[in-house]
This record gives structure tokens, sequence and C-alpha cells, in this order.
């Protein structure tokens, strides 16, 4: 879980935006996502998120990513929205899956062909709750969330 503490629009591309964000760790970090077409650079300021923080950082458009935001996104890709952790939740809170063990730390780095393979299993519910293989995502025992977003896949 993070806190996005300040984002702008990235110099070398029009679609995306660069955050800083505060994991719980000693210092920020950077993280590039394609948000622009969702919502203002305004809305991001300060926003709590999900982060997935054990991919091998990636430069984009020049710029090293180092962790990745994860949304709710419509099939179509036409509406995509950010997936809240619970209000309470503060940087460096884990997100839990009953039944699956929590990783130690975020330096244990997770393969992208990995990832890509259970993603296709992460999705926003009719509550409007974000699952892995239909168990909640829990941040210190309270679900993570969408707003508007139902029954959409989560990238």
């Amino acid at each position: 879980m993070g806190t996005i503490q300040e984002a702008t629009l990235h110099p070398n591309a029009d679609s995306l935006y660069i955050e800083i964000v505060d994991v719980g760790e000693n210092l920020p970090r950077t993280v590039i996502s394609s948000l622009v077409n969702f919502m203002p650079v305004e809305e991001l300021q300060g926003k709590k998120a999900i982060f997935l923080c054990n991919l091998k950082p990636q430069k984009m458009r020049g710029i090293l990513s180092e962790a990745m935001i994860l949304c709710a996104e419509t099939k179509d890709k036409q509406k995509c929205e950010i997936i809240m952790p619970p209000e309470s939740a503060q940087p460096g809170d884990f997100v839990t899956v009953n039944g699956f063990d929590t990783p130690s730390s975020s330096d244990n780095r997770l393969k992208l062909k990995i990832f890509q393979t259970i993603a296709k299993d992460f999705l926003i519910n009719d509550n409007g709750e974000a699952t892995y293989k239909s168990l909640n995502w829990l941040v210190n025992g309270q679900n993570c969330t969408t707003r508007f977003l139902k029954n959409t896949p989560i990238s």
C-alpha cells in the first residue's frame, strides 16, 4: 500500500504520469503510470493506492519505474479506476489474501511472466471488491475496493 506524494506529467510521453510514492520504505519510489486519460493529475495528489513493488524496475520513456499501481480496467480499456485500500491503511501495509502466504519483503522479485500468469485471476467482483481467485484482497483485515467499476479485470 502506498500514498502518492506528488504526480506530474511525464516529460517524454503525453499519456503517462510520474508519481512519487511513499510505500513505507526509507525513500519514496518513482512510479510511471498510464492514467492520464482517466483522471486529472490533481486527483492523484495524496491518493492511497495498491502498488506492486516486487517487479523488476523498468525504464518507461527514459525514466525508471520502481513499482506498478494496480487498477480496475474495463475490457475495452475505456474506463479505469485506482483500487483503494481501506481508509486506515498506512504506507507499507501489505495486501493479503486468506490462504496465501504474505511476502517477507519487497525485495522478493516477481518475474513479469509469473505476474502475468497470476494476474488473470485478479478481478473486481460484483461488490466492487478486489479479489484473487474469488478471495478478497485485504489490508489489515479490511477489503480493497473500487467506487464505480464492478466485474472488471485488475491490471
